[in-house]
């Protein structure tokens, strides 16, 4: 609902967001209807004042036109506050483009026209409906232009597309030629975007030349023949101008106002629910997924075909086979951060995709191999700036041994880590990384090669901490080291999934062949070891 007070109409009746639409229309008609003070003063100039040689006649009437042009500024303004009420109610749909106002002040200005100049008002009419046509299809065609080219890669989404290649190779060659080719498509773009609201702007100014030369055109021929006076003349073209003018940008907010409609969703995006309190068992059900291409692929790879993959509550799982960036997308996946082209992610039966991603992210952590470090203190970068939590991350310290390596920093928890963590090793980068995601006690932990860049020693301390979880908290993890491997409790390995059935399909053909899966000896036969549909 708009406030009360902000409707004209407040006083006769229940204020509401399809109101104010109407209460526009009404702000358009008495806009129009002050705006007639204008030619209507001219009018008084030229065929009595002047004729009769009385200028202290022209006092009250310039008194009485600013008036009038004042009481119309300050129309404006309450419009103007007024068209903003349906937007901020996340209503504008149901209500008059602010476009309304304009087209509604016409009628006003062609009755205006007829009464004074008479047959003036037929040719401003046809005036009107070609500047009204031509303002709809110019601004049609900008709308359309600009949004057509903001959808193309900008100087900021090619060279984030290209970081990640930074980090993977000493590629800068690489990623400088396609900064540039990005800044010259981005300035192509804003070149293209901006000159079809110019050439719109410069056919208004047409417009509006072309209507003054043909009103007094023949607005002279009148005045000439005796139809009409040079009072009328003037202020004929005077409204036949405004009237145009009014038709033309009417027509052309109109249709900026519906492409812009047209461009968003008519849907508002829902608000996705928490993720509610996990065991820590995850699916992963006929999931399809595709690395997008990027600076060095020039084509999208098919990471996974519909594969099947169930994890038990206190499971330790290892990921094997494939290759990094395959065991990184499986990780991705599980953590909720990656959304796959087909099937179905879940946590506890909860699809991931339907929750909210913070809410994910805190019962299910994910160790990158290079954890980010936030500017802030160190204990900042624990608690992921969540104060309450400085608890559970001194806990988690302990638990890893990072209080130690606190103990020795000048400032200890409060040590301030800018610039990425520069003078640290990326050892200890990683080592908060591990620590960061246990203080937030997850049900469920990703590791993604995060203990590559731990010394012996902080790699025993977290291999017992990994043991002391089993059982408790869910472990995926893929790491190319021994001892770590050894904790596992069973292995996946990617290079064996298959696309699996959906589940109750084939069952009936399975019965059907239940005897011929036996051997001689009445075992059965579990098919050698082959690649296996699901896991």
């Amino acid at each position: 609902m708009v406030p009360r007070g902000e409707t004209f109409g407040a006083v006769l009746r229940p204020a509401s967001v399809r109101g104010v639409g109407w209460d526009l229309a009404l702000a358009g008609l008495i806009r129009a209807l002050l705006w007639l003070a204008v030619p209507v003063l001219v009018l008084q100039v030229f065929d009595r004042a002047l004729p009769a040689a009385r200028p202290d006649e022209l006092v009250p009437l310039a008194i009485a036109a600013g008036v009038l042009l004042a009481l119309r500024g300050l129309l404006d303004l309450f419009a103007g506050v007024l068209a903003g009420a349906p937007g901020a109610a996340g209503r504008q749909d149901d209500v008059f483009p602010p476009a309304a106002m304009t087209l509604a002040g016409l009628p006003i200005l062609y009755a205006g026209l007829a009464y004074v100049a008479g047959v003036l008002a037929g040719a401003a009419v046809l005036l009107g409906l070609v500047a009204a046509l031509i303002g709809y299809g110019v601004q049609r065609r900008a709308v359309d232009a600009s949004g057509s080219y903001a959808e193309k890669d900008t100087i900021g989404a090619g060279i984030l597309d290209a970081i990640w290649t930074i980090k993977a190779m000493g590629a800068e060659n690489l990623v400088l030629r396609r900064a540039e080719r990005a800044a010259r498509q981005d300035a192509l773009a804003a070149r293209a975007t901006v000159r079809p609201f110019a050439v719109a702007a410069q056919a208004e100014t047409l417009i509006d030349r072309v209507t003054l030369i043909l009103t007094v055109s023949l607005a002279t021929v009148l005045c000439l023949n005796g139809l009409i006076t040079l009072g009328q003349l003037v202020a004929g073209v005077l409204i036949a101008g405004a009237a145009v003018r009014a038709a033309y940008r009417g027509a052309a907010g109109w249709a900026a106002t519906r492409s812009a409609e047209a461009a968003v969703p008519s849907e508002k995006p829902m608000r996705l629910p928490p993720l509610p309190r996990l065991t820590g068992n995850l699916m992963i059900d006929r999931v399809t997924f595709e690395a997008p291409a990027d600076g060095i692929r020039p084509v999208a790879r098919l990471m996974f075909d519909r594969v099947r993959i169930e994890i038990k509550v206190g499971d330790t799982v290892l990921i094997t086979g494939g290759d990094i960036q395959m065991q990184t997308a499986m990780l991705r996946l599980m953590a909720g951060l990656e959304a796959p082209g087909a099937g179905r992610v879940s946590a506890d039966d909860y699809d991931l995709a339907a929750h909210a991603p913070d809410s994910i992210h805190r019962q299910i952590a994910y160790v990158p191999p290079m954890g980010d470090v936030l500017p802030g203190t160190l204990m900042e970068n624990l608690t992921g700036f969540d104060a309450g939590r400085a608890a559970d991350a001194l806990g988690a310290a302990r638990l890893t041994g990072l209080d130690v390596k606190a103990a020795g920093l000048r400032e200890g928890f409060d040590t301030r880590l800018e610039g990425g963590a520069a003078g640290f090793p990326a050892g200890f980068r990683q080592h908060l990384a591990i620590t960061r995601a246990l203080a937030f006690k997850p049900k469920v932990l990703l590791l993604d090669h995060a203990t590559e860049n731990l010394d012996s020693q902080d790699l025993r301390v977290f291999s017992e901490v990994l043991e002391r979880l089993k059982g408790r908290v869910t472990i995926v993890f893929a790491s190319n080291q021994p001892g770590l491997r050894a904790l596992a409790e069973r292995q996946i390995d990617l290079d064996d999934l298959q696309p699996a059935p959906e589940i109750g399909a084939g069952q009936d053909d399975d019965a059907e062949d239940g005897d011929a899966a036996m051997d001689d000896g009445g075992n059965e036969d579990d098919g050698g070891d082959g690649p296996q549909g699901s896991v």
